[in-house]
């Protein structure tokens, strides 16, 4: 069985070797892998940031908790990993056009529901 082919989200240059995979950054949205970054269209900031995460062992990933463990302490955390309606916006509708399966729909529509929530009134 063969893996998936993993493609950088802006070029679309094809990740050919399992050596190549880790001069890639990930790419994280609430948790859910949404895609790769070849070291080509990787910006300085973006290669910065990932080295500095990885060094000290945080990601955005980290913040948001698993929701199976606590289902408040998970709303709390992508809260505080995206802190405006926009952001949470932004970020749900980039989840949504990469992901389709049926949990991560779910995820959109509560990051759009918090999205609501947090408008002021």
């Amino acid at each position: 069985m063969s893996r998936k082919l993993i493609r950088c989200m802006r070029c679309g240059k094809r990740c050919r070797s399992e050596a190549a995979l880790d001069t890639r950054n990930a790419v994280w949205i609430a948790g859910q892998v949404i895609g790769s970054l070849c070291p080509t269209c990787q910006t300085p900031q973006e290669n910065a940031e990932a080295a500095v995460r990885e060094a000290i062992g945080e990601t955005e990933t980290y913040r948001v908790t698993r929701a199976e463990n606590d289902p408040h302490e998970y709303i709390r955390s992508l809260m505080k990993t995206y802190p405006t309606p926009e952001v949470m916006r932004h970020k749900a509708a980039e989840l949504a056009a990469a992901r389709s399966d049926e949990p991560t729909a779910n995820l959109v529509g509560l990051m759009q529901a918090l999205a609501a929530d947090m408008e002021p009134m």
